[in-house]
């Protein structure tokens, strides 16, 4: 990883640690996995280049779904909760979770969380998301240049495209 990636790094993961009130000491990370309750109080944005976030569906829908980038607006449908390695929304009392397609090329999506493996995701030290299924990485492919545009899972490749900053 160069100095860039790392700093870049390091201050998503502050930012993250001072929203939820927890304090962080760095060491060597090969990667990160995704647990605990991150993000301010109700959950976070989870952001890309361009100023993109993760989105669904309309200003509070939680719907099963494509999930698609959009510019950050801090609506609803951008807040997300990271806990124990899923990506979720809720849903009255039930989660919603991003889910990862079967194959590179296909859509992320969000479905109710079922606990499989194809919902637990890592952020390693590149910014990539991963998932712990497929070991493809969430990619904006062009959602982080046209608002609407699906996310997909591809092969990591430490583009900028497969950066993301939770927040």
């Amino acid at each position: 990883m160069n100095a860039a990636t790392a700093t870049r790094l390091k201050k998503a993961m502050l930012g993250v640690a001072c929203a939820a009130g927890l304090s962080l000491t760095f060491a060597q990370v090969e990667a990160l996995t995704i647990t605990g309750a991150v993000g301010p109080v109700g959950g976070g944005l989870i952001t890309g280049i361009g100023n993109q976030c993760l989105q669904i569906g309309g200003v509070d829908s939680t719907l099963a779904g494509p999930v698609t980038g959009w510019s950050c607006n801090n609506n609803l449908n951008q807040v997300w909760i990271i806990t124990n390695g899923q990506i979720q929304k809720i849903n009255g009392s039930a989660a919603m979770c991003l889910t990862a397609a079967a194959a590179a090329g296909d859509g992320a999506v969000l479905e109710a969380c079922n606990g499989s493996r194809t919902q637990r995701w890592t952020l390693n030290p590149e910014g990539e998301i991963v998932n712990e299924a497929s070991g493809l990485c969430l990619d904006w492919a062009q959602a982080y240049t046209t608002n609407g545009r699906q996310l997909n899972v591809e092969p990591c490749t430490g583009a900028d495209n497969q950066q993301f900053w939770p927040r």
